[in-house]
């Protein structure tokens, strides 16, 4: 399974996840898997787990974002699974992955609800602001993203 570590995430960047191992080099991965870090996992991590109110939040947060992970990977295998010629039990590996797939989907929609209905709760009862998903997609990332980007 790849993952994305840049060489400051070495160091300790408190950006990278804890899930994703140390000592890979970012250049070195998929130009497919480099975008999906870049636009999905990086920006998901920082909003659901970086800028999480509390523990539990960023538990669940956390939690959202490794599912996530696991379903790029996902996805990266089924798409390289369709390049390979037909040979005899194709259909029954593809099946297994789109299995996996699907049960990954369905566990980070389950994760994704529960932590949703928390960020609710807390709004209803401490008077916060309604939670918007989308309030931080046109701010930049910071200079950790811009190592992980392709510009």
């Amino acid at each position: 399974m790849a993952s994305a570590v840049s060489k400051s995430d070495e160091r300790g960047d408190p950006l990278r996840p804890y899930f994703v191992p140390g000592g890979v080099d970012f250049d070195a991965l998929s130009e497919e898997l480099k975008a999906a870090i870049a636009g999905i996992v990086n920006p998901a991590y920082r909003l659901l787990v970086l800028e999480a109110r509390d523990g539990l939040e960023k538990s669940a947060g956390v939690t959202v974002v490794h599912l996530l992970w696991l379903e790029i990977l996902d996805q990266l295998d089924l798409a390289e699974s369709m390049q390979k010629p037909p040979h005899p039990g194709e259909s029954e590996e593809r099946g297994k992955l789109i299995e996996r797939h699907l049960r990954v989907v369905g566990a980070k929609s389950k994760a994704s609800h529960f932590l949703f209905r928390l960020r609710e709760l807390r709004r209803k009862l401490c008077a916060l602001p309604p939670f918007d998903p989308f309030r931080r997609a046109a701010e930049p990332l910071g200079d950790w993203a811009a190592n992980h980007t392709e510009g």
